[in-house]
């Protein structure tokens, strides 16, 4: 596993998501912006687990671990895994309810996902992985 190619690629699949999530938005398609949002907080929650060594197959493993390595530890505050538990659910809801998501869910996990980003990609940066 090359560790720093590897982050340095979620991170930047996190950034595109988020670029993509706000195009969703502007064009009015609020169930597609909400699982680009997720994607974008999971891509660098993944990436941070690696500094770990943790590679994780289901989401909810990703959610958890997340919660349980950086949280728990107190590196991020307990609102960051909110809004991955919150971004999870709503991509859910996005994916396969008959409800569509409103505006104000899409635009509000989208700030979240900027912050959640904003975070882990400065903790990655302050243990030394200069981000592309």
């Amino acid at each position: 596993m090359n560790k720093p190619s590897n982050v340095n690629l979620l991170v930047a699949k996190a950034g595109e998501s988020l670029e993509v999530a706000q195009q969703l938005v502007d064009t009015s398609h609020y169930g597609f912006s909400v699982a680009r949002s997720y994607y974008a907080m999971f891509y660098v929650a993944e990436a941070a687990l690696l500094l770990k060594d943790l590679q994780l197959a289901t989401h909810s493993g990703v959610i958890g671990s997340f919660a349980r390595e950086f949280v728990k530890t107190g590196v991020f505050p307990p609102e960051m895994s909110m809004s991955l538990q919150k971004g999870f659910d709503l991509r859910a809801h996005g994916d396969y309810s008959l409800v569509p998501v409103s505006r104000e869910d899409a635009e509000n996990i989208l700030g979240e996902a900027k912050a959640f980003v904003g975070a882990v990609s400065e903790y990655l940066h302050q243990e030394g992985y200069e981000l592309e």
